[in-house]
């Protein structure tokens, strides 16, 4: 399990890689969905670089309508704000769960951690394949032709969420990192080393 204190807002803040990219960090103890705020704010011009971070989301959700559950400071939960290209919009996805899937597999060498197409990071475990985390894009394309697209993504850390949702038991189906991590991880951690992979393709390419 971790602390509420595992989540350092003034490091996040001053650490993040800017390049351009992370300009505002919001922190919200308790809302709906990260992606809901981030959806607000491009609606009213928000420029690129917002970074939301929520404690608990009481309506997450992932991809195709499913339901996102997370357990209250244990789990790493957020969204950014983001203006590429349509044409680009597969590949943004893409280099963002390869990100994910990089900094998890490194914290966690002794068993695969991989992509399970088109949203989730999963574990093999010899208990069998569990989910560690799963990432969500949504957008719209503006008046003009401009595109605004949030991705999200949690991943459990601490702990990871019990129960049957969407006909899934995540007892047997869903793990966190540090029931596997060589080192305890923290959702500070995750996110620094998660956005100084991603920095490349957000300045101009691998």
């Amino acid at each position: 399990m971790t602390s509420p204190s595992d989540l350092d807002i003034a490091l996040l803040t001053q650490q993040l890689p800017r390049g351009g990219f992370v300009r505002r960090v919001v922190h919200v103890p308790n809302t709906s969905s990260t992606q809901d705020i981030v959806r607000a704010a491009a609606q009213h011009g928000e420029p690129a670089g917002l970074l939301v971070i929520a404690d608990h989301q009481q309506a997450g959700r992932g991809q195709f309508g499913r339901v996102w559950r997370d357990i209250p400071g244990q789990t790493l939960l957020c969204s950014f704000l983001l203006y590429p290209p349509t044409t680009q919009t597969p590949a943004v996805l893409m280099h963002v769960a390869e990100s994910l899937r990089a900094v998890v597999a490194a914290c966690i060498p002794q068993y695969p951690v991989r992509i399970k197409h088109p949203n989730d990071i999963v574990i093999d475990t010899p208990d069998g394949t569990k989910k560690l985390a799963g990432i969500i894009a949504e957008g719209a394309v503006q008046p003009g032709g401009q595109q605004w697209m949030s991705v999200g993504f949690g991943v459990n850390i601490g702990a990871a969420p019990q129960g049957i949702v969407d006909g899934v038991d995540l007892r047997t189906a869903s793990t966190a990192i540090n029931d596997w991590a060589s080192m305890p991880q923290t959702r500070t951690s995750m996110l620094l080393a998660v956005f100084e992979r991603y920095r490349p393709f957000t300045t101009g390419g691998d």
